[in-house]
């Protein structure tokens, strides 16, 4: 899953009309269609397609004057400069760098913030970023895996060092969507289970600070004399 966070930390990061304007201010087919093309598809949940409890719908597209009216209600019309940060991954940079064109439209002037990845990992891990660009695998065949990084923060506080809770890493305090995750993992019922999750991606996709754009699309190759071949 490629998505970019804002770190709730930034007072003007966590305000709401600006955390739903950042939303609008993706080119998500225009990177799909052309240097992401057979890469990754559009995606704007964090639970990732075939997964219980996925959920296909898309409902942000760029739209400009839409994310123009959102910042100017929030205050922040002639717009504001911000850092993202992101490693030095050609493809990343690629998309980093299409995203400071498309904010810079509306004023909001993007610094690029670059190095290894062990280097940028230690700044967000530590929550001193502002906005950060990376990927998410899931580790392992059920939707907990994403939810429990995504929508899981059960202690905000810098102490806790919850690094591994992406949820923390962007210091999002969400204690009523932490329960509602503890429950889903808990249910026993799949099609309710699935409900649960697509729930709580809804309210995802419109209160975090997550910007979810895309989902990696992996090309598997094979003989005309294989069959049955299932990677996983």
């Amino acid at each position: 899953i490629l998505y970019f966070s804002l770190n709730q930390k930034d007072e003007r990061l966590s305000n709401p009309k600006v955390i739903e304007a950042f939303k609008y201010l993706v080119d998500y087919e225009g990177m799909s269609q052309s240097f992401l093309r057979g890469q990754y598809t559009v995606h704007q949940a964090f639970l990732p397609l075939t997964y219980l409890g996925e959920l296909k719908e898309k409902p942000y597209s760029l739209n400009l004057e839409k994310a123009k009216a959102l910042l100017a209600e929030a205050g922040y019309a002639d717009g504001f400069d911000v850092q993202i940060y992101v490693r030095t991954d050609p493809q990343r940079l690629e998309v980093a760098q299409a995203l400071q064109q498309v904010w810079a439209q509306v004023g909001i002037k993007a610094e690029l913030v670059t190095g290894t990845g062990k280097q940028i990992l230690t700044q967000y891990r530590a929550r001193q970023h502002q906005i950060y660009l990376g990927a998410w695998g899931p580790d392992y065949p059920d939707p907990h895996t994403n939810a429990d990084t995504f929508a899981h923060n059960t202690d905000n506080s810098d102490e806790a060092g919850l690094t591994g809770k992406l949820a923390w890493r962007n210091a999002w305090e969400i204690p009523a969507m932490t329960k509602a995750t503890e429950a889903a993992v808990l249910e026993k019922d799949s099609d309710k289970r699935a409900e649960m999750y697509r729930t709580i991606q809804r309210e995802h996709q419109q209160t975090s600070p997550f910007v979810v754009m895309f989902q990696q699309i992996i090309q598997t190759a094979e003989r005309d004399n294989v069959s049955g071949l299932r990677t996983g």
